[in-house]
Parts: C-alpha cells; structure tokens; sequence
C-alpha cells in the first residue's frame, strides 16, 4: 500500500551566502546594525520599563527577542528576517508615537517628550529598518536586489 503526502515542502527562504551580491550584503549588515541598536537601547530601558509599566517591559522583551531573531535570519540571508524586523520597526515606531502623543494606558509620562536622546537613535534606526525591509521585500526588480527578493 502506496501513501501519498499532501504536504509540500515550503519554499527555501535562506539563500547560500556566496549567491548573495556585494550589495545586498552591505544592506543586510546596514540592516543587521539598525536592529542591533534597536534591540540594544529597548534592552537597556527594558527594567525600568518593568518596575514603571510592566507591560511595557514585556513590550521591551519582545522588541528584543524580534530584534535578535531578525538578526539571525537575516545573516542567513532568510528573507523572513526582514519581514520580521520591519514589522517589528514598524510597531514599536507606532508604540514610540503614540506614547509621545496620546500617551499609554496608564503611561502618560512621555506625552510630549520627544528629546530623549536614546528614543532619538531607536527611532532613527527603526525608519532604516522599515525603508530597507521595504526595499528588499516590495522593491523594483534589480540585478542588485533580485538575488533575495525573488
């Protein structure tokens, strides 16, 4: 008795390393850069956000871990490692934004305060995240880019 599988085999997302150009290399690394700041100023807050907001800090753990993962897909040359970070970005921009405008349930402190030198460099490096997820995942068609975005 013969049995056939009706799963299929999903699609390799990884690519070798030596298929990917020089230029998608370099935004990768940019990439790789953008989601280490990231995870690295959300790591440094993430216990005062615990003992002031706990679901904040729990907020802070997430953007850690997706920033972590991110960065290991993407050395991998894992598409999902952009979809990821961009996402990921893309929240916590909206989180960083409404907690400057609207404020949070039950954090109001932050409404307005939009000089805080570390929420600057996190904010910075989440728009390049967001920009190059956008570029490598929805981008026109290049020589350059057509390597992991096909």
């Amino acid at each position: 008795m013969s049995t056939t599988s009706t799963l299929e085999a999903e699609p390799d997302t990884s690519m070798d390393h030596n298929d990917r150009t020089p230029s998608v290399r370099v935004i990768e690394f940019v990439g790789i850069v953008a989601l280490a700041i990231t995870g690295f100023i959300h790591l440094k807050d993430m216990s005062e956000k615990f003992a002031e907001v706990p679901y904040l800090g729990v907020g802070y753990g997430l953007i850690v871990i997706a920033s972590i993962v991110s960065i290991v897909l993407l050395a991998r040359g894992d598409r999902r490692g952009w979809m990821l970070g961009g996402a990921m970005s893309l929240a916590t921009l909206i989180g960083y934004t409404l907690s400057r405008t609207t404020g949070l349930p039950t954090s109001t402190d932050d409404i307005g305060n939009w000089s805080e030198t570390l929420a600057i460099w996190a904010g910075v490096a989440e728009v390049v995240m967001i920009v190059l997820s956008g570029v490598m995942l929805f981008g026109r068609r290049s020589p350059a880019l057509s390597a992991t975005t096909s």
